[in-house]
């Protein structure tokens, strides 16, 4: 008994014994890049190392910062209204320049009406009683 069976397949087609009959491929890829391949190897070449500054985002912001107060005033914004000088002063153009008259004191007058006893309200409030609870 055979343990299993060759089967002899013919590759070629029928019409012309030299062409070699094969299927359509399956999908098609970019041919691999040439160059070479390994360690610290790159498209590009080699990369050059750069050192990189921490703190240049610090520096620019006090760059900033400086400038912007070579760029302030030495005296804060004050609303005060500065006095200026007029032509006429206000006495003047109100025409108080002239000295005023001395007030005469007033006369005083008596108590309106005077009672034999004091005020006593007609509804006192209750005694003890609290408000507030």
């Amino acid at each position: 008994m055979k343990e299993f069976e060759h089967v002899q397949k013919n590759f070629r087609s029928e019409e012309n014994n030299r062409e070699v009959v094969i299927a359509p491929r399956n999908f098609l890829v970019n041919p691999p890049k040439k160059g070479i391949v390994g360690k610290n190897t790159s498209f590009g070449g080699v990369i050059p190392y750069m050192e990189d500054d921490y703190n240049r985002p610090k520096e620019l912001l006090k760059k900033e910062r400086l400038h912007g107060q070579t760029l302030m005033q030495d005296k804060p914004f004050s609303q005060k209204v500065k006095q200026t000088d007029m032509f006429n002063t206000f006495k003047q153009v109100i025409g108080e320049d002239v000295p005023m008259p001395p007030k005469e004191p007033r006369k005083k007058s008596p108590p309106a009406m005077e009672h034999d006893k004091p005020f006593k309200p007609s509804h006192p409030p209750r005694v003890g009683y609290n408000k507030a609870f």
